[in-house]
């Protein structure tokens, strides 16, 4: 069979669609989530909200003493963050946003039951008195 000149640029077409399509269903943990529930082996970072990391699968996360899940708004905000330690609830974060997309309240609900609060300004970052 001949080839024709158009060749490499099909073989090039085909390898973007295929890459194309593996980033997406490999990504589905990126800062643009989709709304609903994912689960982390890890956080990696003391930001503000926090980072999660190593995403899992539920079947994964479930074998495993300690994880994570973050639970994404409809404009993919991380809205809660809770840890898991042997099968029963930790801690958790939760998470309230401006129309503007910046952070207005972190709520931290402990292991033992306490609860920190934390508002922060709608301009200029900070914490609010």
């Amino acid at each position: 069979m001949l080839r024709g000149r158009n060749e490499p640029v099909r073989t090039i077409s085909i390898m973007t669609t295929l890459f194309g399509l593996l980033s997406s269903a490999c990504g589905s943990h990126e800062a643009s989530h989709p709304s609903g529930e994912a689960y982390y082996g890890s956080w990696g970072s003391n930001s503000v909200p926090l980072t999660p990391s190593e995403p899992l699968s539920a079947a994964e996360a479930l074998q495993r003493d300690a994880w994570y899940v973050g639970t994404y708004d409809d404009l993919g905000h991380l809205i809660q963050f809770q840890k898991y330690l042997y099968g029963k609830k930790d801690w958790r974060e939760e998470y309230q946003y401006g129309s503007n997309g910046e952070l207005l309240h972190r709520r931290v609900v402990k292991a033992d039951g306490s609860v920190i609060e934390q508002r922060f300004h709608t301009e200029g970052g900070g914490t609010a008195p």
